[in-house]
């Protein structure tokens, strides 16, 4: 989609969409789709990411539905794991679609924990 494709080249314009911990997560500046999407893309080699040298080995591409203000928790949910070395250095191990889903749960689980904490 050629809107999707303006949006997100308007967002790394804007700053880039590296995250740490070898995770890119490049997304639309505005939500243009009709429903969520993700994209994943899981590299035996460091990509140079940005001017910065940031090295990236996952790229998660996210675009949130427009019209859906419940699909934002995503970016909670996501956050919880790309901000966790443990669960993102698990799937570097195993660059496997099958681990990555496994390390995305539970790194949920974990937020669940920490939300249950307070």
């Amino acid at each position: 989609d050629q809107q999707l494709m303006r949006e997100i080249h308007k967002r790394e314009i804007m700053g880039g969409t590296y995250f740490g911990n070898f995770v890119a997560m490049p997304h639309p500046m505005t939500p243009v789709t009709q429903k969520t999407h993700l994209a994943l893309a899981l590299l035996d080699n460091e990509l140079n990411w940005d001017q910065y040298g940031s090295a990236v080995r996952i790229v998660l591409l996210v675009s949130i539905e427009a019209d859906n203000p419940r699909a934002f928790q995503l970016w909670s949910y996501l956050s919880e794991f790309i901000t966790n070395e443990t669960f993102v250095n698990a799937v570097l191990q195993e660059l496997t679609l099958t681990n990555f889903k496994e390390q995305v749960s539970k790194a949920l689980d974990h937020l669940t924990y920490k939300m249950h904490e307070y």
